[in-house]
């Protein structure tokens, strides 16, 4: 699958303690690209004791050997259901709020932007998220999520 950084695949990452399937997020070279994988880097740096529980986690990163090029191998999770349930918004509302209390605003709430990972939805694609909140942004990126979970949620 095409991202606008690159390319999405789906890969095995093998450690001492064995192997685990894990989303491979490859950045292009372009100057643009790269500073993405750079702000991307550092949201999950910033944003290590969300990993897991409100972002879904960063399990390594670095560049490819075969090419060169920058890439996340990221934990992998399951697009957000159709519909989706009351339990799942929960988490999901749980997982904005918990950046925002960290001081942080996402940039880009949408559906694939939620995964589910372990039982709950965690946030990915951190590209756009930066330091600095409102009241009004928190808001605004509730409403975002609102729309994505539907009116009856």
């Amino acid at each position: 699958m095409h991202c606008v950084t690159g390319l999405c695949l789906q890969g095995v990452l093998k450690d001492e303690s064995g192997c685990v399937d894990v989303a491979v997020k490859v950045y292009s070279s372009t100057p643009v690209a790269l500073q993405l994988f750079l702000a991307e880097a550092v949201a999950y740096s910033r944003l290590a004791e969300l990993q897991g529980s409100s972002i879904v986690p960063l399990l390594a990163l670095g560049r490819l050997p075969h090419s060169g090029e920058p890439a996340l191998a990221l934990a992998l999770g399951q697009p957000l259901p159709r519909p989706v349930t009351q339990e799942l918004a929960a988490t999901a509302k749980g997982a904005v709020a918990s950046l925002h209390d960290a001081g942080f605003r996402h940039g880009d709430v949408r559906s694939s932007n939620l995964l589910v990972y372990e039982g709950k939805v965690v946030l990915c694609d951190l590209q756009t998220c930066v330091l600095g909140t409102s009241q009004d942004i928190r808001q605004q990126e509730l409403a975002e999520l609102q729309h994505v979970l539907g009116a009856d949620q």
